[in-house]
């Protein structure tokens, strides 16, 4: 089952998990809700469990050549 937006899982629990005063919480129901709950949660195991650690940037990963030139315009 693939992943579902939380206002998607809120809405199918209130689709397939009434409130059970007529018996119409079938265990197949309940799988199905919890199955989709677990398809869409971030376990740690996943790969993409936490963002990619970004390394900060040094001085040489930038081109280090920033001068300019701006002759007489430089207000001499």
């Amino acid at each position: 089952m693939p992943a579902q937006t939380r206002a998607a899982t809120l809405a199918q629990i209130a689709n397939l998990i009434p409130d059970n005063e007529e018996g119409a919480i079938t265990p197949a129901h309940l799988r199905t809700v919890l199955r989709t709950i677990t398809d869409s949660a971030v376990f740690p195991e996943d790969e993409y469990a936490a963002p990619p650690a970004t390394p900060t940037p040094t001085p040489s990963d930038f081109n280090a050549d920033f001068s300019a030139d701006f002759g007489a315009s430089a207000g001499a």
